[in-house]
């Protein structure tokens, strides 16, 4: 049970800020593999930036990778607006992810989105409650997400991101398709939100497309790009 009441990181000071982000830095140093240079916010909720760029660039952040082609929402707990993202597969920016500024002192290598339909959720908020193996893992639930943000959902096209979260693990293959020809393509998912299909939907993407694809992780990436 989590109070949601300052879910957005903008609800502390700057300070408390630069803190947190600091703070869990560090903590993930103590045993990541690789340098810790990668941020993504929490609920995608990046904006106004200019709350955690001087943070962000004091714990040694290079890449953002919280923006999403067309990503919409507005409620109590949530606030982004990505409609006005650029069309590329990355851009440098540092006072506005979606804006590119070519000397920019972060790199905004965004989530691969998708544009679905209504239906879409439709079959997710059915399949959900019929398909046993849809049940995710973890037993807790998503938080936040107007009323008002449902409906739009479940009444008009919207954009979401390509990930290996339950039911949203069947637009793998069509996320690759839109996206294969900007060259790279970023999957999120959710240990909690993981289920025994999305699993197999996993599976099933990587067998179609082993010799497609090269998986890396964003500081091998960022070497490469840097070369």
């Amino acid at each position: 049970v989590i109070d949601t009441t300052r879910y957005r990181i903008h609800s502390f000071e700057t300070g408390e800020i630069t803190a947190i982000i600091q703070k869990y830095r560090d903590a993930l140093a103590e045993f990541a593999k690789n340098e810790v240079n990668t941020f993504r916010a929490g609920g995608w909720c990046i904006q106004p930036f200019g709350a955690l760029q001087d943070g962000l660039k004091s714990a040694g952040i290079k890449i953002d990778s919280t923006v999403f082609e067309g990503g919409f929402n507005k409620s109590q707990t949530h606030y982004f607006d990505f409609r006005d993202s650029p069309e590329q597969p990355f851009w440098k920016f540092s006072e506005d992810p979606l804006v590119p500024q070519a000397n920019g002192d972060f790199i905004e290598l965004p989530i691969a989105s998708i544009r679905v339909s209504p239906l879409f959720f439709w079959k997710l908020a059915i399949f959900r409650k019929i398909v046993s193996q849809l049940k995710p893992f973890g037993d807790g639930s998503p938080a936040g997400g107007s009323r008002k943000d449902k409906l739009r959902m479940l009444t008009r096209y919207s954009n979401t991101v390509v990930s290996v979260d339950g039911f949203k693990a069947s637009l793998l293959h069509k996320g690759f398709k839109k996206h294969r020809k900007k060259g790279v393509m970023v999957v999120i998912g959710h240990p909690k939100a993981l289920s025994v299909y999305s699993l197999k939907k996993l599976k099933d993407f990587m067998t179609l497309h082993k010799d497609e694809i090269l998986i890396e992780t964003f500081s091998e990436w960022l070497k490469n790009i840097e070369k």
